[in-house]
């Protein structure tokens, strides 16, 4: 399982090459939620909706930014406002003060990632995982704990770098606050497997959560 599971890119391949025979994702941000929730979910209309939406959307400065000043009133709605402001995005950016793309990729401007049949089609193939992904919007602290006792699951805790006082996680997602302590504890008392990925940070006086050098990194 990936408690902070963003783009959930570990969990994703494990479900995609069959190597478990169920994946859970947890993600505490509404907007990333959303994503997952219409892909995932029960509803095809939903996943029909979203993806005649993006094969229909035609990137223009107005249409943007009629598009990200929108107030979504259903989960999907609010998928199609959060895959727009991540492929608009400088570098996929989407916490408070990210800016848009201005050049882009060639010249291309906010048309630079928008790839609407590439979208739709990894819409697609990660429907057709349905039967092998559970997703839910959670705090990853609960889902950790809900499943601390059993044997059998297997961890990838890839929490926001913000440990030591990095400051990459603050610049990239919007619920970056995480207390690393705590989930060094919760983690050293699962009975399953797991594994954590950070940077590697040197220990200051009397600092405390952040990681040495003799850690392993994974990215």
């Amino acid at each position: 399982m990936e408690p902070f599971a963003g783009r959930a890119i570990a969990s994703l391949t494990v479900a995609a090459e069959g190597l478990a025979p169920k994946v859970l994702l947890s993600e505490i941000d509404p907007d990333i939620s959303s994503v997952g929730k219409t892909i995932l979910g029960e509803r095809n209309a939903d996943v029909q909706w979203l993806c005649e939406r993006l094969r229909t959307f035609v990137v223009g400065t107005d249409a943007v930014a009629e598009v990200l000043e929108s107030r979504p009133t259903n989960h999907r709605e609010r998928a199609f406002k959060t895959i727009v402001r991540n492929r608009m995005s400088r570098g996929g950016v989407m916490t408070v003060g990210a800016g848009l793309l201005k050049q882009g990729e060639k010249g291309k401007g906010l048309a630079s990632r928008w790839y609407p049949e590439s979208l739709v089609e990894r819409i697609q193939i990660l429907r057709q995982l349905r039967h092998r992904i559970a997703f839910e919007h959670s705090d990853a602290f609960d889902v950790i704990g809900r499943f601390a006792g059993d044997h059998d699951a297997v961890f990838f805790i890839d929490p926001p770098y913000t440990a030591g006082g990095n400051h990459a996680g603050r610049r990239l997602y919007t619920h970056s606050e995480v207390d690393h302590e705590a989930l060094f504890s919760l983690t050293a008392s699962v009975a399953g497997r797991a594994m954590l990925t950070y940077r590697d940070v040197r220990r200051s006086g009397r600092s405390r959560g952040a990681i040495d050098s003799k850690s392993e990194r994974f990215r």
